[in-house]
């Protein structure tokens, strides 16, 4: 196998032709950070990610805490993800981890993020692991233990194989903070949201993405249609 292919073999595709082509696939394993406001597309697009690696075999683990079970596999098949089929033969776990109504402090962040490192350690065949979103366990923590939070993250990556996407608001973390996990990052994906004439467009700028074989743009725009799913549409389209 030469050098391309073996490229090619590594990388995960969303499952997405368009985004695909635009991206070219992300590198596995990877450590990548997906950040972006409410409302923005960061769980649509890593609801992509989960179905583009499902349906190429990658068994893919879903940690929620803006979700049910039933709840997040029916906001999937609304928008063409069905990943149904995938959940009940056991390629698809999702963990909903519940998190209102709990009174946030240093003490409960420390604490739920050792929890979700016990958990994201286990022994599974999980290829790829989203968390969606970290934001409620990052808030209060110190810089320490998020720090040693993406340490272990990094370490999964590295010694274990894995792929992870973290989603987080930018608000959770203190410009410093955030620079610094940024940087133990190989993928970092901004989410941003327009009104444009009344018709509400995302933004999707690939900030980073190490060992990507290439990226046509680092700026991609998309709507959230019922019907077609993610669908990418060009920047000059986007404007009108």
């Amino acid at each position: 196998m030469g050098y391309e292919e073996e490229l090619e073999k590594n990388l995960l595709k969303t499952g997405n032709p368009e985004l695909d082509r635009m991206i070219g696939g992300i590198p596995t394993p990877s450590l990548n950070l997906v950040e972006g406001i409410n409302d923005s597309g960061k769980s649509v697009f890593v609801q992509q990610v989960a179905y583009g690696a499902l349906n190429a075999g990658f068994p893919t683990r879903y940690v929620t805490t803006e979700n049910t079970i039933k709840s997040l596999l029916s906001q999937m098949k609304s928008i063409t993800l069905d990943v149904t089929l995938h959940f009940i033969v056991g390629r698809f776990r999702i963990t909903p981890l519940h998190i209102r109504g709990i009174e946030w402090n240093e003490a409960t962040s420390k604490h739920h993020l050792r929890l979700l490192v016990n958990f994201l350690r286990q022994r599974d065949k999980a290829k790829i692991v989203i968390v969606d979103s970290l934001t409620y366990l990052v808030t209060h923590a110190t810089l320490d233990d998020v720090l040693d939070f993406f340490s272990e993250c990094r370490n999964l990556v590295d010694y274990n194989n894995k792929t992870l996407f973290l989603t987080i608001h930018p608000y959770a973390f203190e410009g410093d903070m955030l620079a610094r996990i940024r940087s133990v990052c190989d993928g970092h994906f901004i989410l941003k949201i327009k009104e444009v004439r009344e018709r509400t467009v995302r933004m999707l700028e690939v900030a980073k993405l190490r060992g990507a074989q290439k990226i046509v743009g680092n700026v991609i725009s998309f709507v959230v249609d019922p019907v077609f799913g993610l669908k990418i549409v060009p920047l000059t389209q986007a404007r009108l």
